[in-house]
């Protein structure tokens, strides 16, 4: 249902994704100087910004359930490298429910913000979109 609040995986599915995980991070294959999602489909790049350490990506992604999107993180070292940064911003409040779209970045007295599109569907299937505000805390993190 597009309103649930979290995708519900059993043990089994939880051990496969964990499977398919180890192998993607471990292949000889993996590209590496190319952004390419671990688990799910890379939608578009939702936001970029630069701080005195590090350049940072942010893609829309689908890892677990479709329509269900979230900001998945690259951190890009020295113009070249990238590492994964795992999910940066995932849908979990009123106004996000079902996903988290494109949006920006900017710098207010040293403070880092993010305005991103939250989508939401109602208990009627009313579909909108929220405008909403998260912020770079001193751990890196990013609170909503």
């Amino acid at each position: 249902m597009a309103n649930e609040s979290k995708a519900k995986l059993t043990t089994s599915e939880k051990e496969k994704l964990l499977s398919i995980y180890e192998e993607n991070v471990n292949s000889l294959w993996r590209q590496r100087f190319h952004i390419q999602p671990i688990l799910g489909n890379m939608k578009a790049i939702s936001c970029f910004y630069a701080d005195d350490k590090n350049q940072y990506i942010y893609y829309t992604n689908d890892t677990i359930q479709e329509k269900r999107d979230n900001w998945y993180g690259i951190n890009v070292i020295d113009n070249a490298f990238m590492e994964n940064g795992g999910i940066v911003l995932e849908p979990n409040l009123l106004w996000d429910n079902v996903g988290i779209g494109s949006g920006t970045s900017f710098v207010e007295d040293k403070e880092t913000y993010f305005i991103y599109i939250g989508n939401h569907v109602g208990l009627q299937n009313e579909e909108k979109k929220y405008v909403l505000l998260a912020k770079k805390d001193d751990d890196e993190k990013i609170l909503k």
